[in-house]
């Protein structure tokens, strides 16, 4: 018997930016708004193609500021299937206008929004919920300017909003214009109390589990929860507000948490639109919606292309991953797709065994975007990395595993910190799907040495989805398994690198091929590293360096020998060689080593190598010269 399908919970979004929440209005006036550059519509994209991948439809309620300054993303909403809803004109909470101003606020909105979507607007949010005990006339109001549903009732205490023993569930409000669904913010009871699970803050702030348990209990009661984020809310490098102590905790607080929250509880949860669930209550009259006033076919391209770049490329080296390699490629070109620029994706078969080679195969008669190239024994991830690299074309170099633990959807962030001007971004997996003991704790030591060693403060350098400018990662030779040492060497050498928390997933398909053996290798390298970015344009010093304990020893020998000596003479006895031996191996030891150096010097001179040169800064448009 197949298990029950869950409950659809509705999934929202309220579209503005960070300056305009009402926790900064004190802060930050509306005529200062034109000093602020606006985030909210590169979060927007990174959410729709997280929605995307998933097939999930959910709500955007969209203040009309946003909607008359960014009316093209708001039809891209609404052409991938999304339900766009009101938000106000510019969150102006309702409580601080008169009935008279808040119906000009709605309807001028609703006329903004309608006109983008060419179909009605049926949904209204008030910002931060301002629709309290004092304000329940807005209902009324919502009702006669065509509005069928609400969701701004919180049933909790709030300092800023909320009416405490509000009704729980979705529900009919009958107002004098007519009848109006309500969807309140959802609660549960714990203790007596109306505890929020419903996202936002709350989401942010308290345990995952929280979120989950709270979800669960209500999806027990047979109640469809609603659940809702701001774009600002995945953008943790957003600028910080000098507000107050408690408005900082409130917006700041985890938000480099919150894609990988969110990635998880889609994967979780069934979400829907708030339309579709109120009409599968039969709390809406109707759903209909006209034809939508943009032909364009549906897309998922930013309104403005990147600055920096003009092409990617996606390098994925694969062992033996024939059952993931198609479910990836329909992943990844889903999140290419939605980029706006050209793209290829590199498929590197690192000598497999099984199938994986003709499924790319198969998979590059459909586009013609797709390279595959395939080395004859298995060299390892480092080979076959530096194989896709050297045959990329794109501006920027996105690489990735082959074994579906790597989320394709968390491209379009990585490629948005290169375009804000970083060399090198490193994905984070904050919270691994890995075992324990065989995986995270040798990763967790080798990353911690890693940092010391180089001070270059990258949590996981392990991490194989990362983004790279062209011409820095081309004008690195890899070896062993330095592919995972590429951030550390380029930012010593004067790169910008960053990096971003990612989704990581379980595996679905075949083993590991890492675990404790690769450990001592990654040391080895990390030694190697070290000289390397230490003495790569000073040879000689190195050597110097290691060969100068070298000649102290000799000299140390040299001087024991001696004593020696004339002790054996005065005593008349036999003179030990021992000393006399390990001081001329020292000293041959500090020659060869200063020998060593100077080749090396010679060798570096000829080549003609500047730190720019090695380090591949000096390539123009990502281009080879």
């Amino acid at each position: 018997m197949s298990a029950p399908r869950r409950t659809v919970c509705a999934l929202t979004f309220d579209l503005e930016e960070y300056f305009q929440v009402s926790a900064f209005s004190k802060y930050i006036s509306r005529s200062s708004w034109q000093y602020y550059s606006g985030r909210a519509e590169a979060s927007t994209y990174k959410i729709l193609a997280l929605l995307e991948l998933r097939q999930i439809k959910a709500t955007f309620f969209v203040l009309g500021w946003f909607a008359e300054r960014h009316a093209r993303l708001v039809r891209e909403i609404d052409s991938l299937g999304h339900e766009v809803a009101s938000h106000g004109y510019e969150h102006q909470l309702v409580y601080r206008q008169t009935p008279g101003e808040f119906r000009r606020d709605i309807r001028a909105t609703k006329d903004i929004l309608e006109s983008a979507i060419g179909k009605p607007v049926l949904g209204y949010r008030a910002p931060s919920y301002s629709i309290v005990k004092q304000t329940l006339w807005a209902l009324e109001i919502l009702a006669e300017e065509g509005y069928q549903y609400d969701s701004s009732i919180f049933p909790i205490h709030h300092d800023r909003y909320g009416i405490p023993g509000f009704e729980r569930k979705p529900h009919i409000i009958e107002t004098p214009a007519g009848p109006l669904a309500e969807f309140p913010p959802t609660t549960t009871q714990f203790l007596g109390r109306a505890v929020p699970v419903c996202g936002g803050g709350y989401f942010r702030i308290l345990p995952f589990a929280v979120t989950r348990w709270g979800l669960n209990k209500v999806e027990s009661e047979g109640t469809p929860a609603i659940f809702y984020l701001h774009p600002w809310e995945f953008d943790p490098e957003q600028p910080r507000v000098q507000a107050g102590i408690l408005s900082r905790f409130r917006h700041y607080t985890h938000l480099d948490l919150t894609q990988a929250r969110f990635i998880r509880l889609l994967q979780l949860q069934r979400f829907g639109r708030v339309d579709e669930v109120l009409g599968g209550l039969g709390l809406l009259s109707t759903t209909t919606a006209a034809p939508a006033a943009a032909d364009a076919p549906v897309s998922l391209k930013p309104s403005a292309p990147f600055g920096t770049f003009n092409s990617v490329s996606l390098v994925v080296p694969a062992f033996n991953e024939e059952r993931s390699v198609v479910r990836l490629y329909d992943e990844a070109s889903a999140a290419l797709r939605s980029l706006g620029c050209e793209y290829e994706i590199i498929f590197v078969d690192d000598g497999s065994t099984d199938g994986t080679y003709g499924r790319v195969l198969e998979l590059r008669e459909r586009d013609e975007r797709v390279k595959i190239f395939k080395l004859r024994k298995n060299f390892g991830q480092t080979a076959a990395m530096a194989c896709g690299f050297d045959y990329a074309s794109g501006d920027v170099i996105v690489s990735m595993d082959g074994d579906l633990q790597n989320d394709p959807a968390d491209i379009p962030a990585l490629l948005r910190e290169i375009d804000r001007g970083f060399d090198i971004v490193c994905g984070w997996r904050v919270e691994r799907k890995d075992r324990w003991i065989s995986r995270r704790l040798p990763s967790l030591i080798a990353n911690a040495l890693v940092r010391k060693v180089t001070g270059v403060q990258i949590h996981d350098l392990g991490c194989s989805l990362k983004a790279y400018r062209a011409g820095v990662i081309r004008g690195l030779k890899l070896y062993s398994d330095m592919h995972r040492f590429i951030p550390a060497v380029s930012q010593l050498a004067g790169a910008r690198v960053t990096e971003i928390q990612v989704n990581h997933r379980p595996r679905l398909f075949g083993v590991s091929k890492y675990g404790l053996s690769r450990t001592y290798k990654i040391l080895i390298d990390l030694i190697s590293i070290k000289m390397l970015t230490r003495f790569t344009f000073k040879p000689l010093v190195g050597f110097v360096w290691l060969g100068s304990p070298a000649f102290i020893l000799a000299c140390g020998f040299a001087i024991f020998a001696v004593n020696e000596l004339w002790r054996a003479r005065s005593a008349g006895d036999s003179v030990s060689v021992v000393f006399f031996g390990a001081a001329l191996l020292s000293f041959f030891l500090g020659t060869f080593l200063l020998f060593v150096g100077l080749i090396a010097e010679l060798a570096l001179k000829s080549a003609r190598l500047s730190p720019t040169a090695l380090a591949g800064l000096s390539v123009q448009n990502g281009r080879r010269k």
